[in-house]
């Protein structure tokens, strides 16, 4: 009988200890962004090294977070950084031939490359100082 109650302390404790790690896992959980992980399918797995970041993972959340180029993977090549910069939000060489077609055209070239430049998405960076 006196093996009984430590057994229903220690269990209790557990129970408790497990309730509130449970608790503190949805609390304090951190929301990932789920352009990285659709960045990370279409890259082609490697962990090869070669975009100078630490395997697919590194080089797919850098280029969500705007710290490397879509076409960065050089073992994918051109197929591969057109799926990320669709998955980025649109063909960004397409971006650049439509704006050099606009610039190009006869007549009502400003109000084009205004309209143009107005669809286009910028990324305001603050300035970092050393």
């Amino acid at each position: 009988m006196s093996i009984v109650y430590p057994i229903t302390i220690l269990g209790g404790l557990g129970l408790l200890f497990g309730v509130g790690l449970s608790l503190a896992s949805k609390v304090f959980s951190i929301e990932r962004d789920p352009r990285i992980d659709e960045v990370r399918k279409a890259l082609p797995g490697a962990n090869c090294g070669a975009c100078g970041y630490p395997g697919c993972d590194g080089l797919a959340s850098a280029i969500v977070a705007g710290e490397a180029p879509v076409n960065a993977c050089s073992v994918g090549g051109a197929p591969v950084a057109e799926v990320v910069a669709d998955i980025m939000g649109g063909l960004m060489w397409q971006r650049v031939q439509d704006m050099l077609q606009l610039y190009f055209a006869k007549g009502g070239i400003v109000t084009r490359l205004k309209k143009n430049i107005s669809m286009m998405e910028f990324k305001i960076v603050e300035p970092r100082i050393y």
